[in-house]
């Protein structure tokens, strides 16, 4: 039971009414005086005259037939806005789906309401979507799988996804993605140079990623491409060395200081011929270089890599050789 209260107003503030002991209403008589507008005694004595004048007139109905001189009625059309009873039809039908629909959210997972969405065909309601100029149905993958189909666009290009193989995860489907590595040119565009393809030997095994790269040699001022040949060996040539060329016919110092030998041409003048080159600028020092020949005939040396000297070139011996050609740098 929910409690209720009694107030009254008198005048300026709310009070709480009075009940007695009993229960009824207590109401206390402060004057007899009856305000403006009350009834009186007389009045309600001429009320109940004119009820008795009205049951006397009609208590028996009324008369069989309407004349002059008995009360008139007439039929009076509905005033706009009254209600009708088609409306009432249509309002009673309103509240019953109403009070149908509160009865099923009561017996559906605690007041979830459930919607199943079915095709127009089925005198349904099907969901659509806005593309920004039509509505457009939004589907279900199918039959069986009654999914929401949603696809992932870049713009006006859907993004697929297709079975992942099962050598990675087995029958997942994941999403497609593709990219490249690129390189900036330092200009004004990028251009791709990683891909994936497999391997051009005979090698068994997983794709493997393919770089193309260019290698530079700094010739102490500027960078330049290195070439390789049809093989792909590198190409390697010769290059310009600020190489002093002496003729030496005797004994002694060559040159002083650190030195690159690259090349000697020999001149024997006897079948036995002796030659001895130490790294150094004086003599009687350790040999860095000798060599016998045992006919008169010139010999040419290359040295690649050239044979390098700390101290300097010294001729130590030259026995039986005319002249020796020295080429360093």
């Amino acid at each position: 039971m929910n409690p209720a209260q009694l107030w009254g107003w008198d005048g300026t503030v709310w009070r709480a009414a009075l009940i007695d002991a009993t229960g009824h209403l207590q109401i206390d008589v402060t004057t007899s005086t009856l305000p403006a507008g009350a009834a009186s005694l007389g009045a309600q004595n001429v009320s109940n005259d004119l009820l008795s004048l009205i049951f006397a007139k009609f208590g028996a109905g009324l008369p069989a037939a309407l004349d002059a001189t008995a009360l008139k009625v007439k039929e009076q059309s509905p005033i706009a806005g009254f209600a009708t009873s088609a409306n009432q039809t249509t309002m009673i039908t309103a509240l019953q789906l109403i009070d149908d629909l509160r009865n099923a959210l009561g017996t559906v997972n605690t007041d979830d309401l459930q919607v199943d969405v079915k095709d127009i065909a089925d005198g349904e309601i099907k969901l659509y979507g806005y593309d920004g100029t039509n509505w457009q149905t939004l589907l279900t993958e199918n039959a069986a799988l009654k999914n929401l189909r949603v696809k992932i666009y870049d713009g006006a290009y859907g993004i697929p996804s297709n079975v992942i193989g099962a050598n990675i995860l087995s029958s997942e489907r994941g999403l497609v993605t593709y990219s490249t590595l690129s390189a900036y040119d330092r200009l004004s565009e990028f251009h791709r140079y990683l891909e994936c393809q497999l391997p051009a030997d005979n090698i068994a095994g997983p794709r493997a990623l393919f770089v193309h790269s260019l290698l530079y040699g700094y010739d102490g001022s500027t960078f330049d491409r290195l070439r390789t040949k049809g093989t792909g060996v590198l190409a390697v040539g010769k290059g310009n060395i600020d190489a002093t060329l002496v003729r030496v016919t005797a004994t002694g110092s060559v040159a002083a200081g650190a030195r690159l030998l690259h090349q000697m041409c020999v001149n024997p003048s006897a079948a036995s011929a002796v030659l001895e080159i130490t790294d150094a600028t004086i003599a009687a020092q350790p040999l860095a270089w000798d060599m016998f020949f045992t006919a008169r005939e010139t010999h040419h040396y290359v040295f690649d890599p050239p044979i390098p000297f700390t101290t300097g070139i010294y001729i130590e011996t030259l026995t039986g050789i005319t002249s020796v050609m020295l080429c360093y740098e």
